[in-house]
């Protein structure tokens, strides 16, 4: 259930609304970001260059690296690969403030082009057992597929598996398995089958780690 890159989905879209797109889930609201033209910052002798207008350039640069680095077959960094799969999540990784939770969480959903049946889940306090029990039985307009890549936003990417492990993530018929779930690195997947079952009786258990390493201070890696 781990993230693990692109999938394709066969869907049938159709999307009318200005403003959105088709995707792999549907309809999503199509995101814009900053330009990606390279303009370097010319300065004269003892004037400084903009902090902001530097930091813009530097994100050209790295992801004219990217694209240089995968047009020759070579091996992206994980962070490179995480920029890719979430501009969001990168973003946080590289802060020193704190990360409000549920904005997180729903920027990292919007990146992975979700719709809006989706989004309305990306929010600690809606992503809940009786949610995902309702797409597992298609009750609800957002695709079941999509679970994986809500879990991989509320987890930001990261493995909290010493937390779950702490909050008693384990002690359910499944065991072990259930840090499955809390390890949300890129390139862990994971087969599930009604096994893994038990481990949503400990799902609040699992938000309440995704969200307590939220509240804190990112670190610089």
């Amino acid at each position: 259930m781990s993230y693990c890159g692109q999938q394709t989905y066969t869907t049938q879209c159709q999307c009318s609304t200005r403003g959105y797109s088709c995707g792999q889930y549907g309809c999503f609201r199509a995101r814009v970001r900053g330009s990606k033209s390279f303009q370097p910052v010319r300065s004269r002798s003892g004037e400084r260059f903009e902090e902001d207008n530097m930091e813009q350039d530097r994100e050209v640069l790295r992801q004219r690296l990217r694209v240089s680095k995968r047009l020759r077959n070579e091996p992206l960094t994980e962070s490179e690969e995480l920029e890719i799969v979430s501009p969001s999540v990168a973003e946080n990784r590289k802060r020193s403030e704190p990360v409000d939770p549920n904005r997180a969480f729903l920027e990292c959903c919007m990146d992975r082009e979700l719709p809006d049946s989706c989004l309305t889940k990306c929010n600690f306090g809606t992503y809940t057992k009786q949610a995902l029990t309702a797409m597992y039985f298609k009750q609800d307009p957002c695709p079941l597929a999509a679970m994986k890549e809500m879990q991989f936003c509320a987890a930001q990417g990261r493995d909290h598996s010493e937390c779950c492990a702490r909050n008693g993530v384990t002690t359910t018929l499944a065991g072990m398995k259930c840090l499955t779930f809390c390890d949300q690195r890129l390139g862990k997947p994971t087969q599930l089958d009604m096994s893994y079952v038990p481990c949503f009786d400990r799902f609040e258990n699992m938000k309440a780690c995704f969200w307590h390493d939220l509240t804190h201070f990112y670190k610089r890696k």
